[in-house]
């Protein structure tokens, strides 16, 4: 497991992902990156976004499509 320097991790947040990589050793899982204000130290959860590189490769968020998103296992499945 590799997290950047700027994660900060909770109580049983492992297991889930672990639980995907054991159905299947091909998949790669990320955790959501939720955002805490660096001045107020206030949390909040963090939009449903990808991420990415672009063609000058630079790293960049796009938010994922609302079409995508139709039931609740639509929230825990892989996406393009």
């Amino acid at each position: 497991m590799f997290l950047d320097s700027h994660i900060e991790v909770n109580r049983k947040w492992l297991e889930p992902m672990l639980s995907h990589i054991a159905k299947d050793r091909s998949n790669v899982v990320a955790p959501i990156v939720d955002i805490i204000n660096p001045d107020t130290l206030q949390y909040s959860s963090s939009p449903l976004v990808r991420g990415g590189f672009n063609w000058g490769l630079h790293f960049k968020w796009e938010n994922i499509p609302k079409a995508f998103l139709k039931n609740d296992d639509d929230f825990i499945k892989p996406v393009k």
